[in-house]
């Protein structure tokens, strides 16, 4: 598959992610290196290492890895990795200062700063906030602890509750709640939806929703109990100004198939994936509409965003 993509951009990175500390003991490390799979580097996803020494250990012995590797007349494997928005678990976690001069860039996960567990509705993703639970502050403590500002890519999704007292939940977050939010329809999961789904829920005349102007970020309330704290055009829109202002290196989707990938909503000008075309157009500096809903084409969204030089 990588080769697959690689014909519609020659330039494109496609990254294995792995997680846990066996992976320099497997076949698939060795696979690796000896680019069988024709991957270009690693994702470390490790949530979240006990030991700060043996990250750092971990992260010095890839690259040691890989300056062998590139002896022998490869282009260099990269490293990055998806490390935590939460400023306490970063710093239990994380000497990162260390890691920056190592990774190509790290995936800070700006999500999940309120889930659906929770006895209150809470945002999920929020730019800003009275306390630190935010990406505002997560990217800045990032970024004094040592992380380039440039190296710092971050991360939009969502997330969803049951209401408590429906009749009487009505403020934007911190209503009582007895749980996550029923099971959407095609993600089978209690506590999150897709943007697509969210976009069928706003066709019911009953469903109520609301953007926050403090935060950045809208929430829904759908059939009278069922809130749901999520990212949309808007949203993104702020945020992705929010990242160019301050200098941060991009942002990245968690995931493709939580995008609109079959045109049901109705406020995009992209047809197919609008989320991710707003980061298009926003960061990568695409003109015009990426793929028009009534039409067809051999070359893929992915592929034009990577023309633009957007990944």
């Amino acid at each position: 598959m990588n080769r697959t993509l690689k014909n519609y951009d020659y330039a494109l990175k496609v990254l294995i992610s792995v997680g846990g500390w066996t992976l320099s003991q497997t076949s698939l490390f060795e696979d690796m290196m000896s680019r069988k799979y024709g991957f270009d580097g690693i994702d470390i996803d490790y949530e979240y290492p006990k030991n700060k020494e043996n990250f750092n250990l971990l992260f010095k012995e890839f690259t040691e890895a890989f300056k062998v590797d590139k002896k022998r007349n490869c282009e260099r494997l990269i490293i990055t990795a998806a490390v935590s928005a939460g400023i306490e678990t970063a710093k239990q976690s994380y000497d990162i200062a260390n890691i920056s001069n190592y990774v190509e860039f790290v995936n800070l996960m700006t999500y999940d700063f309120h889930v659906s567990t929770e006895s209150v509705t809470g945002y999920n993703s929020p730019l800003f906030s009275k306390d630190s639970l935010n990406i505002d502050s997560a990217a800045d403590y990032w970024y004094i602890e040592g992380m380039p500002k440039k190296k710092i890519k971050l991360l939009f999704i969502g997330h969803g509750w049951t209401l408590a007292n429906p009749n009487g939940s009505r403020k934007p977050v911190g209503s009582n709640a007895t749980g996550p939010s029923n099971a959407t329809t095609y993600l089978k999961t209690e506590g999150i939806g897709a943007y697509f789904e969210f976009c069928e829920m706003l066709t019911d005349p009953t469903t109520k929703r609301a953007f926050d102007l403090n935060t950045k970020v809208p929430f829904l309330i759908y059939q009278k109990d069922q809130w749901f704290s999520y990212d949309n055009i808007k949203s993104f829109k702020a945020k992705i100004d929010w990242i160019k202002g301050n200098g941060y290196g991009g942002a990245y989707v968690w995931t493709l198939d939580y995008d609109d990938f079959n045109g049901e909503c109705t406020d995009s000008v992209d047809g197919i994936y609008p989320l991710i075309g707003t980061i298009a157009r926003r960061m990568g500096n695409v003109k015009g509409p990426l793929i028009p809903i009534s039409s067809t084409t051999e070359k893929p969204l992915m592929s034009k965003l990577h023309k633009k030089n957007f990944f």
